[in-house]
């Protein structure tokens, strides 16, 4: 069985035979440091691409802040101008959920990270 987790991280484990699989060095389970894209975004472990950089609550927020910085002002702006705890992922996903403009987002992590799946090597 595989467990995955999903907040400012992302984290998991793996069960095998009814017991918790460490690995080699105790990490079998950080999938969130598995590399997507060797030349993707830097990630908080200090490598490129992992999935925790584009899939975690932290890399939305960076993913939409980009998308913010680089295209003309979005209703997401405005209200992430207008809350006090400012962009978050919640306030990312309230956005997308009402349609309110984070498409380039979704674009992002499309094109980024699944596209390049296939194509590495780890």
């Amino acid at each position: 069985m595989i467990c995955i987790t999903l907040g400012t991280g992302v984290g998991g484990g793996i069960i095998l035979e009814g017991k918790l699989w460490r690995g080699v060095d105790g990490t079998a389970g950080e999938v969130g440091h598995m590399s997507l894209d060797p030349a993707g975004a830097r990630c908080s472990c200090g490598r490129a691409g992992c999935l925790e950089a584009y899939a975690s609550a932290t890399g939305i927020v960076r993913m939409a802040r980009e998308a913010i910085d680089h295209h003309e002002p979005t209703r997401l702006q405005a209200l992430a101008d207008a809350s006090p705890a400012g962009l978050t992922s919640a306030l990312v996903h309230h956005a997308a959920v009402n349609s309110l403009a984070l498409l380039a987002c979704q674009f992002l992590i499309a094109n980024t990270c699944l596209s390049n799946v296939g194509s590495c090597s780890r």
